[in-house]
């Protein structure tokens, strides 16, 4: 089974070696990118390998009645029988970028996440990519690790998100409590992970299941918000009270997401949370 955590910490080393390298979010991901693929090369994983359940045309959703569309659809059915029948074809990436998948859960609902480590071998239970007006996506089954990335350029202050709060007198469980955290999409994203990591209910909320997949969200920030690296003169006086609510936020992690792994990165280290 391939490890995430190595290509995940090398690229935490990368910027905390050289963080001007690193411009936006999609210069994060397309690096984890890489390393992700390298990594699976390097693991005894078996190769995500072409089968006629999953690459034939077979199941694919089409949907329309304009004539151009569906001839362009018969064509692109026509092709990816091409690939499921061609049996030397190695293997198929498994790593995946901005990766739309569906549910049979709740409506089919769609989702999307940032990378996605698409399970290796032949498994018999993988349903057939769809293809409708276009757009492509897989079934949630075939995904063994999902990943969120967040990278937080700018100066962020955690002590607005806690409202008439008292954080000197407050423990660290209070301020867990109250702290908000959805800020930046880092709420949406976490908790889009941990339902994918945790129990799944269906349309009426009833758990109809529990997943295999693995969750991970990844934050990058440039001023290290937590407080976990402390450089040899933070000692201004809110400098405490800012390391309480960094604790707050870890503590609020660990029980709102116990599903969901959390890697932090800063110029001035990184560590999974």
């Amino acid at each position: 089974m391939v490890d995430i955590r190595p290509p995940v910490e090398q690229l935490g080393e990368e910027f905390e070696r050289s963080p001007v390298d690193f411009f936006t979010e999609a210069d994060m991901q397309s690096r984890l990118s890489h390393l992700l693929r390298d990594e699976i090369k390097r693991s005894d994983d078996p190769p995500l390998k072409p089968r006629s359940s999953v690459f034939s045309s077979e199941g694919m959703q089409v949907g329309s009645s304009s004539s151009y569309r569906t001839d362009y659809d018969d064509w692109i059915k026509g092709k990816v029988d091409q690939v499921s029948g061609k049996r030397s074809t190695p293997h198929l990436s498994r790593v995946r970028t901005e990766l739309w998948f569906t549910t049979d859960f709740g409506g089919d609902k769609k989702n999307r996440v940032d990378i996605a480590v698409l399970r290796g071998g032949d498994p018999p239970n993988y349903r057939p990519v769809s293809w409708n007006k276009g757009k492509q996506s897989l079934s949630f089954e075939m995904i063994d690790h999902a990943f969120e990335l967040k990278y937080l350029r700018e100066r962020m202050g955690l002590r607005r998100r806690i409202d008439d709060t008292d954080i000197q007198s407050a423990t660290v469980d209070e301020l867990a409590e109250v702290l908000d955290i959805d800020f930046n999409g880092i709420g949406k994203d976490l908790n889009r992970l941990q339902g994918l990591s945790g129990g799944i209910e269906d349309g009426d909320g009833e758990e109809v299941g529990y997943t295999d997949l693995d969750s991970h969200f990844i934050l990058f920030a440039n001023y290290d918000p937590l407080r976990l690296f402390q450089p040899a003169r933070d000692n201004l006086p809110l400098s405490d009270a800012n390391r309480k609510i960094g604790k707050a936020f870890i503590q609020k992690l660990s029980i709102d997401f116990p599903d969901v792994n959390v890697f932090y990165a800063t110029p001035a280290g990184y560590n999974w949370l």
